[in-house]
């Protein structure tokens, strides 16, 4: 069994890090796994074939990410004023604000 499962392991594990690259907002591939139905690997059918990893398209999906690091007690600091309770928001709402008042026209 862990013979078999090994190329799905590899594929995922390289597919999902991908994903992850291209978006902080979860893909197609992640939401595929959330909504899989879960099944007792004892039920599974075993089938000698190969692996074949499935097609998906990517999407045209024009953001990109950026991270920097602050201290956490500065963020907290800042999400409270933002209200918003993620640093990806606390992020986002940061960006949003210096583009709106430094960037915009």
């Amino acid at each position: 069994m862990i013979e078999l499962m090994r190329p799905v392991t590899k594929w995922l594990r390289s597919s999902l890090a991908e994903e992850k690259k291209e978006s902080e907002e979860e893909g197609e591939l992640h939401q595929e796994i959330k909504n899989a139905e879960k099944v007792s690997v004892s039920n599974l059918r075993i089938q000698q074939q190969g692996f074949s990893a499935p097609n998906f398209v990517k999407s045209d999906n024009p953001l990109t990410s950026i991270q920097y690091k602050v201290p956490p007690q500065r963020l907290e600091i800042v999400k409270s004023k933002l209200g918003v309770t993620s640093n990806s928001d606390a992020g986002r709402e940061t960006f949003e604000y210096f583009y709106k008042w430094e960037c915009s026209d």
